[in-house]
């Protein structure tokens, strides 16, 4: 083989090695970008689900007062909060029946029929409301058991995010709807101890219980919450209120174990309602972060596969450039050897 073969040679191996590597890089981005479209499909559920679960969270306290005040209070705010319930309904609903043959994942699949099978059993758990049929544990069970199912979405969504990243927002966004869900069961117990004036033994050992659960689902958001998150969380109107309860609560079993109990029910309710409150902006700021990121990477990615691209062509008009001059050169000293 000559030098003009053996360098053409070179040029072509050099070529296939080049976009070798430039293939399995857009390979890659392509893999990554179907998982980036899994994941936003799950944040997507998630976006519905937690809107439900906050309906469902503000009619557990409804009903909390409603059995124990024997159906004489919030009789008509339970009758307008199931109305913006059962929207809530729809909506998953509706989009479970657009997306589920979509869910490759059978784990995720199952978690959405669960809670689907759970919401057909609403109208039920309503009627007996309804009567005074159901217990106010009964109902804590069955509205708690769904909200678990909620969560246990979020968390799994966690778990398959493909990107460091993203997984650590929405691992961060499933510990702050934990503790919000600790909260808003706190308020429905308040709510209904404030009907009946008192928060016997048993009540009040669960509500410390659930303040224990609250911190420690607020210590691991802390760890792994956004500037912008930690700078809210820390904010003096949300650590006001955080602390207050907190400091209720500890005056609440302090008081209880000496024989009395000296709580005014009522700003503990209110302050805990407030605390709600904080949480929903934290929420929503949240899920808003999760889904930036989301848009950002499919972009991320496309530009990452243009520009692989790109290189290519430029390295393999290089080569061609380079070939030339080298044949060029080549002929040139072919032609004064051969000279006479």
């Amino acid at each position: 083989m000559g030098v003009k073969g053996k360098l053409k040679l070179l040029a072509f191996l050099s070529i296939i090695a080049i976009f070798s590597l430039t293939a399995i890089n857009i390979y890659k981005e392509y893999l990554y970008t179907s998982k980036i479209e899994q994941i936003t499909q799950s944040v997507s559920y998630s976006r519905t689900l937690s809107k439900l679960l906050e309906a469902l969270q503000k009619e557990r306290a409804i009903n909390a007062i409603y059995l124990q005040s024997q159906g004489e209070m919030l009789a008509s705010e339970m009758d307008t909060q199931r109305i913006e319930t059962d929207k809530r309904v729809e909506t998953f609903r509706n989009y479970v029946g657009e997306t589920i043959a979509t869910i490759s994942d059978t784990k995720l699949r199952t978690k959405i029929e669960e809670i689907s099978k759970s919401l057909e059993q609403l109208k039920a758990i309503r009627r007996q409301i309804d009567k005074l049929r159901l217990s106010g544990e009964e109902m804590f069970g069955y509205y708690n058991s769904i909200d678990d199912a909620i969560l246990s979405v979020l968390r799994f969504n966690a778990m398959k995010s493909p990107e460091g990243k993203i997984a650590r927002e929405l691992q961060t966004y499933y510990f702050l709807l934990s503790a919000k869900e600790i909260a808003s069961r706190q308020q429905a117990r308040f709510a209904e101890a404030l009907i009946s004036e008192t928060l016997d033994d048993e009540t009040l050992k669960k509500v410390v219980s659930m303040t224990a659960k609250e911190v420690t689902y607020l210590d691991v958001f802390q760890n792994l919450a956004s500037s912008t998150l930690l700078e809210m969380f820390e904010s003096p109107s949300f650590q006001k209120v955080f602390k207050d309860t907190q400091e209720m609560t500890r005056h609440a079993l302090k008081t209880m174990k000496s024989g009395r109990f000296d709580v005014d029910l009522q700003r503990w309710f209110g302050m805990i309602t407030k605390k709600n409150e904080e949480y929903r902006h934290l929420e929503a700021k949240a899920l808003e972060t999760i889904e930036k990121e989301i848009s950002r990477k499919p972009t991320l990615a496309l530009y990452s596969a243009i520009l692989g691209l790109f290189f290519l062509i430029v390295i393999l008009l290089i080569l061609r450039s380079l070939n030339r001059e080298i044949s060029r050169r080549i002929h040139s000293f072919d032609w004064i050897i051969e000279k006479p």
